[in-house]
């Protein structure tokens, strides 16, 4: 049975498309990639690829969309080639940069949508030694155990603790009966210091 069905007070981690009103905590995972694309765009890029994950959960789904309203809003083209779903591992986000990179026209930038796509392109591009030519923004940066010494430049948001020090807050706070529209947070992700993220290499 769902808790709102008992009228037990909760408070998610993350938004749903209910009726009710509930508390919430979330990222605001559309404007992550969003500021991706204007990052790349301001830096000259036009040929932008998205390497996504291939799962339905609502924060991944929200992911590309912030991609394609960035791409939309700088005026580019999305050729349909350009945008990738793959299971979210080092593999599938090493083998789906393979093909971007073997297009007629491949994109001068990707982003990918999580550590374990942007750990897969770093190594594709890196083993085709484009890593210096080919701008990488990945979203969480790079995973700790990564091989590669680039500092890729990342999509951030805040940290576990820092995270679990807001939902704390907030569970406390939902206990001490405050309204749940007044419990509804989107925090804002930033792009992170990284050195993959510049000017397109030469006339491209």
């Amino acid at each position: 049975m769902l808790v709102k069905h008992i009228h037990l007070p909760f408070l998610a981690l993350g938004r749903s498309e209910l009726a009710q009103q509930y508390a919430w905590f979330d990222f605001d995972n559309h404007a992550g990639s969003r500021l991706a694309v204007a990052r790349l765009a301001a830096l000259g890029h036009r040929r932008i690829a998205w390497l996504g994950s291939s799962n339905r959960q609502t924060y991944v789904k929200q992911r590309p969309r912030g991609y394609l309203d960035g791409m939309a809003q700088a005026a580019l083209p999305v050729p349909q080639a350009y945008c990738l779903e793959a299971e979210a591992n080092r593999r599938d986000g090493f083998l789906a940069t393979q093909r971007l990179l073997a297009l007629p026209s491949p994109p001068t930038a990707i982003i990918t949508d999580c550590n374990m796509h942007g750990e897969g392109a770093a190594n594709a591009l890196q083993q085709a030694g484009l890593l210096d030519r080919i701008s990488l923004i990945a979203y969480d940066g790079l995973p700790a155990d990564s091989l590669v010494t680039r500092n890729v430049t990342p999509i951030l948001q805040a940290t576990r603790a820092e995270v679990g020090k807001q939902i704390a807050a907030m569970t406390c706070a939902l206990i001490e009966g405050e309204p749940v529209d007044n419990l509804q947070v989107l925090w804002q992700p930033t792009l992170g210091e990284g050195d993959t993220a510049r000017a397109p290499y030469g006339d491209e």
